[in-house]
């Protein structure tokens, strides 16, 4: 209609590399992680491959089988959530754009490739708890991203 601005009612985020600045602990926990399981890996292997799952990532950096990718994906987890996570800074402006967005009652999700325990620990530890009406991670959704299945539909009323 002439005149009348669109309003936004819903923005879905991924956190990696979009709230949060993520790169460098989970490079650390996973050459951490790969090293427990005998695999001397660099982080600056790893940096490159972050996004797919992480046992993807053991396979192609390690060549490691499914079996010890899948117990190098459950170190990785354990370090991650322990260790790591508690010290992976919000990207600049994360903070305020979330809280400008709630502010004007815009319904807010996240979707994500790690798994929904890891998202809802990653949203407290930035202190977003409340914040968003919907989590999706990777064990919560029918397909990864960037499939569109994980998306939330319809979004859940802004908190």
């Amino acid at each position: 209609m002439p005149g009348v601005t669109p309003r936004v009612r819903a923005a879905l985020f991924d956190l990696d590399g979009t709230l949060v600045d993520s790169l460098d602990t989970i490079a650390e926990a996973t050459v951490e992680a790969f090293a427990r399981h005998g695999h001397h890996v660099t982080a600056e292997q790893i940096i490159p491959r972050i996004g797919p799952p992480m046992e993807v990532v053991a396979r192609e950096v390690t060549g490691a089988g499914p079996d010890e990718s899948q117990a190098m994906y459950t170190t990785y987890q354990d370090l991650y959530y322990t260790e790591y996570i508690q010290r992976t800074p919000p990207h600049e402006g994360a903070h305020d754009l979330v809280e400008a967005m709630c502010a004007a009652g815009v319904a807010l999700a996240v979707v994500t490739n790690k798994n929904e325990y890891g998202a809802r620990l990653m949203v407290a530890v930035q202190g977003w708890d409340g914040r968003f009406g919907s989590i999706v991670g990777r064990d919560t959704a029918s397909h990864y991203k960037p499939h569109p299945a994980p998306a939330p539909v319809p979004v859940l009323e802004a908190p």
